[in-house]
């Protein structure tokens, strides 16, 4: 990658970032300034996340869906499937071409803490 395409790379992981701190923020009674010292791009267990104020409760999607519904004053709620749309072998080779492109970008721009 040119120094261009890796500052434009970098650009677009910091904007993102933005972007999810402030979510966080908005949906958890914790300043963005303190969302951002929490993450700093690390990953939480369930446990750590709970500890840190990241989450309510333990659950998978059913359990959010119902409590999304909930929130929402919806007791009679159908939820929708969409099927999903098949991919051809170039798709799944393009795919797989962008991880591992992306695995590359991120392992030589991104300073993670553990």
């Amino acid at each position: 990658l040119t120094e261009m395409e890796k500052a434009a790379i970098q650009e677009e992981v910091v904007r993102i970032y933005d972007v999810f701190i402030t979510h966080v923020s908005n949906g958890r009674p914790l300043s963005k300034a303190a969302v951002d010292s929490i993450g700093q791009g690390r990953v939480w267990s369930g446990a750590d996340a709970m500890d840190r104020g990241l989450v309510d409760v333990f659950g998978g999607l059913n359990d959010a869906v119902e409590i999304a519904a909930s929130m929402a004053g919806m007791e009679d709620y159908k939820i929708l499937e969409l099927p999903e749309i098949e991919s051809s072998p170039l798709d799944e080779i393009l795919a797989g071409i962008a991880k591992i492109s992306w695995v590359r970008i991120i392992s030589n721009t991104c300073c993670c803490s553990t």
